[in-house]
């Protein structure tokens, strides 16, 4: 836990101080990688289920 919330800091750090991004737009940029990465893990897991790449037995 320490580890993500000191990632979290130096991540919002990083885009404040050396992009000058203000507050709003690093809220704006974690929300985008969230819903991308959700639509991401749908698409690969329906496409991995549908091609039968896992054995359940």
């Amino acid at each position: 836990m320490m580890g993500t919330v000191a990632f979290d800091q130096i991540f919002n750090f990083y885009l404040k101080d050396q992009l000058a991004f203000p507050a709003s737009m690093n809220g704006l940029l974690k929300a985008g990688f969230g819903i991308l990465s959700l639509g991401v893990n749908i698409t690969l897991g329906r496409a991995i289920i549908q091609r039968k790449w896992l054995n359940f037995h």
